[in-house]
């Protein structure tokens, strides 16, 4: 539980971006290499820490500002080009990765 707590104040007050650049704007494949291994290959989430975004109702442009922006354990991915994070947010929300 000290471990948990530590992990957790450590990613709240560095502020974690990630250097992720994709190589492609395939959104299925954006989100296997950003999205998955968190949120799990069907969104269900990945234990407490990671939520289960199957069941969200994040409008597209709330998606495009998560990803990039980041929010309290998720960092941000500013290198995403903001066409592929419109695609990956479209994927999200229309929830094409359940269909993989």
């Amino acid at each position: 539980m000290i471990a948990v707590f530590a992990l957790v104040n450590f990613l709240l007050l560095t502020g974690q971006d990630n250097d992720y650049i994709p190589l492609t704007s395939d959104p299925a494949i954006v989100y296997q290499e950003v999205c998955q291994e968190c949120h799990g290959k069907g969104g269900k989430g990945e234990g407490l820490l990671y939520p289960d975004i199957s069941g969200s109702n994040a409008s597209e442009r709330e998606v495009f500002e998560l990803v990039r922006n980041g929010a309290l354990l998720m960092p941000a991915f500013p290198n995403i080009p903001d066409s592929t994070l419109e695609k990956l947010a479209g994927y999200v929300v229309e929830k094409k990765y359940q269909e993989q």
